[in-house]
């Protein structure tokens, strides 16, 4: 266990990488449902190893202040979840929607594409993209908003194919029954 900025983790998702240095690390990348806080990359290689429990160290951020900036998306508001395929962290932040990154470097992440699903642009946490998930492929990207439905999105032309394919069905079905749960009551 070790704290984080924001103090309120809402998911996670874990990654191992070789770093310039050519020594092996673990990475989880940490997501807060706390309004403004940044995606955060750490590296829990220590703490995994059993070296130093307290041993993780943020190595990498990505805030919607920069993404409003560089990439020109909602409101700056929070990340909510990620799905990682090979060097592919899918994001939904619920103001500036699916966000793609390149993270084959977990130090640097590189935004590939945006696609905002919040037409409302309201800025609170409880509208807009609350979770994206590539398992169908990257032609039926699914992307959840709390207050638009179901989107499906095809990023195919501008998100390379990832190395590997391991999609994992079993978010899928987590996605969509999460969205179903949400709008029958």
């Amino acid at each position: 266990q070790f704290t984080t900025p924001g103090g309120f983790t809402h998911s996670a998702w874990p990654d191992r990488y070789t770093n310039d240095a050519g020594a092996v690390r673990d990475v989880i990348y940490l997501t807060h449902e706390e309004n403004g806080i940044d995606l955060q990359v750490w590296d829990v290689t220590e703490v995994l190893s059993g070296a130093d429990p307290a041993g993780a160290t943020q190595i990498a951020s990505v805030s919607n202040v920069d993404l409003a900036n560089e990439q020109g998306v909602g409101f700056a508001t929070n990340v909510h979840n990620v799905f990682l395929v090979d060097d592919l962290l899918f994001t939904s932040w619920t103001a500036a929607g699916m966000v793609v990154l390149d993270v084959s470097d977990p130090e640097n992440p590189q935004v590939i594409d945006t696609y905002d699903t919040n037409t409302v642009e309201a800025d609170s946490n409880f509208i807009g993209a609350f979770g994206v998930n590539p398992s169908l492929g990257l032609d039926r990207v699914l992307i959840s908003d709390r207050a638009n439905g179901l989107w499906v999105v095809d990023v195919s032309g501008v998100v390379p194919e990832p190395h590997a394919s391991p999609w994992m069905l079993a978010g899928g079905c987590w996605l969509i029954a999460c969205w179903r749960r949400r709008h029958r009551s």
